[in-house]
């Protein structure tokens, strides 16, 4: 394409093109406006370089056609850089949504993972509790169901206790507790019966009692004395040893049987009239409480006295026994054990006779005494 040279007054040399011929044009430096010749002056852009005071200038003045201005390379390297930079953000946008759009859906999959654990965990949880109770109330009922029939067995027990001996325990392993007056407990342990006494009385004691086991079948297996002849103090506690042979089985039940305790320290003695009134209003207190405990049991006084001559009998007849199997001097303890044993067995037989209790013949030993029954020959 031509260009047409036209030089401003300033000394400014501007360069146009042939479509601008004919038409006015500013000088970009002073401002004039310079009128644009028809015909060019100068030749052609190619044989002609352009110099430092040349200007290209192809605004549109005035006219039917605008003048065309080039845009820099720079420029349009800038705009593609531009656009891709924004289709690069655009697209980085759009993956960084995505990936948003499916953290947020992982987020509600885990939240409703995390609930249905939750929810699971509960039915196992009260599914656990539900067993729990129900196997606490099975225990319960086993318990109760155990303690009726320990009850159910004890009271059969109870129910086959022989008639003479009502206050028949039963052995439990180690110590057996007993509360019996100034006797605590007892344990049988290697043959021998070991007992714990105590003296809660206001007064000194001399243990005087007799152990009594039996079997299984109720038979008197064996009987333990404990005797002291040393006296044991108010509030002292003291213990005792004593060997065990049992004859016809393993003790299965126990019994105890106390005699008189004596106090260690003597009462003084009343003058002789008062201690012949004393006596006699103290025995006839004690036989109207005899006559009141077997008028109970409908036991008449000459009745009273056929037992009491019964027993008498029975005891010398375990004496005769125990003198013929363990001849004394010599097996003195065998003896007397064996004594004490079948004393207890045929005692036995005459509570069961007459449907009595050791309490009964205790008192009849007392009523003899203060009636002075006489002893019977044997």
């Amino acid at each position: 394409m031509r260009t047409i040279q036209v030089k401003c007054p300033c000394g400014r040399l501007l360069r146009v093109g042939e479509q601008a011929m004919g038409k006015k044009a500013p000088c970009p430096d002073c401002g004039s406006i310079l009128m644009i010749p028809v015909r060019p002056t100068t030749a052609p852009e190619a044989t002609k370089p352009k110099g430092k005071d040349e200007t290209s200038y192809d605004a549109d003045l005035p006219s039917s056609q605008p003048l065309k201005i080039q845009t820099p390379v720079w420029l349009l390297y800038f705009g593609l850089l531009t656009a891709a930079a924004i289709a690069w953000g655009a697209f980085a946008t759009s993956k960084l949504q995505m990936r948003t759009v499916q953290m947020e859906e992982s987020r509600k999959r885990a939240e409703d993972a995390v609930r249905d654990a939750v929810s699971a965990a509960k039915v196992v949880t009260d599914h656990a509790e539900g067993v729990r109770k129900e196997a606490e109330a099975i225990m319960r009922q086993a318990e109760v169901t155990k303690a009726r029939e320990q009850e159910q067995v004890q009271r059969r027990e109870e129910e086959q206790h022989p008639k003479g001996y009502p206050n028949l325990r039963k052995i439990a392993p180690g110590q057996n507790s007993v509360n019996q007056r100034y006797v605590e407990s007892f344990g049988v342990e290697n043959g021998v019966v070991h007992v714990k006494m105590k003296n809660t009385t206001g007064s000194s004691i001399k243990p005087h009692f007799t152990i009594i086991f039996c079997d299984k079948d109720y038979s008197i297996t064996d009987c333990v004395n404990i005797t002291w002849f040393v006296t044991i103090e108010a509030g002292e506690s003291r213990s005792d040893g004593q060997p065990i042979w049992p004859n016809f089985g393993p003790p299965v039940y126990y019994t105890l049987a106390f005699k008189q305790t004596v106090p260690s320290v003597e009462t003084p003695i009343p003058p002789a009239e008062a201690k012949v009134g004393v006596e006699q209003d103290r025995n006839a207190a004690e036989l109207a409480k005899i006559e009141e405990a077997f008028k109970k049991i409908g036991i008449s006084q000459a009745k009273r006295e056929r037992i009491f001559r019964e027993l008498c009998s029975a005891e010398s007849r375990a004496q005769r026994e125990a003198d013929q199997r363990f001849p004394l001097p010599e097996r003195w303890q065998e003896n007397m054990r064996y004594h004490d044993i079948m004393t207890a067995s045929y005692e036995k037989q005459v509570y069961e006779k007459y449907h009595i209790t050791e309490q009964h013949a205790g008192l009849l030993s007392l009523e003899a005494n203060l009636r002075k029954w006489p002893l019977p020959r044997d």
